[in-house]
């Protein structure tokens, strides 16, 4: 059977499964079920730490699910990968306002 097949070959190892699962992730959030979104995202930043477009994207879903803090963290995350990201700061500077979390924005 082809589905029996196309099973076995999707592998964590490939760029494309990890692709893939990133396209999947960001159409998710795209319709607003930002937490199947942040499932797929946590599944890949395990994957791949070093992932600047992950942390990110990990970032976006879980501030629309109001989860300030751990979006906060994940922001910093792709800023330390990322250290000239406008994006990321900007990120990480408006989920800190929103916190009230004044520490380190001279940094910023």
């Amino acid at each position: 059977r082809w589905w029996w097949r196309r099973r076995h070959v999707c592998v964590w190892g490939g760029a494309d499964f990890f692709a893939a699962k990133y396209n999947m992730a960001t159409a998710l959030h795209s319709l607003k079920r930002f937490d199947q979104a942040r499932v797929i995202l946590e599944e890949l930043r395990e994957k791949d730490p070093e992932s600047f477009e992950v942390a990110l994207a990990l970032g976006n879903s879980l501030r629309e699910l109001r989860s300030y803090v751990a979006a906060r963290d994940s922001y910093a995350a792709a800023l330390r990968l990322r250290p000239t990201s406008a994006e990321a700061m900007l990120q990480l500077y408006t989920t800190k306002q929103q916190l009230v979390d004044w520490d380190g924005l001279e940094e910023l």
